[in-house]
């Protein structure tokens, strides 16, 4: 892989990022509400075009992070990888334990009333690993 460049979107209640090289473009999360348009608006600022991108890695199976995930591998014919430990988050099954049970019905609710399914091809050694406020 060349050098390349990275940039980050910041949208609604999230940030995900954009990286690129000479080979292509890739994508770290796919946003929330809003956030398919955000990306093709800073795809256009850097020059490049959404059938630039190259792949979509998803840190992590929460809603925030992988709402348009299925619009944007429709869209750009990107394959799009997530951490297998996720794959539970990805298809709706995972139980949340305690008071995170809130979060679960939250995004069981936004799922239903965003109407969104994910897809993904999960990667047994794609690992999660935390940095300043994301995971990456």
């Amino acid at each position: 892989m060349s050098e390349g460049d990275w940039k980050s979107i910041r949208g609604f209640l999230v940030k995900h990022h954009v990286l690129w090289d000479a080979e292509g473009v890739y994508l770290v999360d796919s946003g929330f509400i809003g956030g398919e348009a955000e990306i093709e608006h800073r795809m256009r600022v850097l020059g490049r075009s959404m059938s630039d991108i190259q792949a979509l890695v998803l840190t992590h199976g929460h809603l925030d992070h992988i709402l348009n995930a299925n619009a944007l591998k429709e869209k750009t014919g990107c394959r799009v990888f997530a951490p297998k430990k996720d794959r539970r988050y990805l298809a709706g099954f995972q139980r949340y334990q305690g008071w995170y049970r809130l979060t679960g019905w939250a995004e069981a609710l936004g799922k239903v009333v965003l109407n969104h399914s994910s897809t993904a091809d999960p990667v047994e050694n794609l690992r999660a690993m935390r940095s300043l406020g994301n995971a990456l």
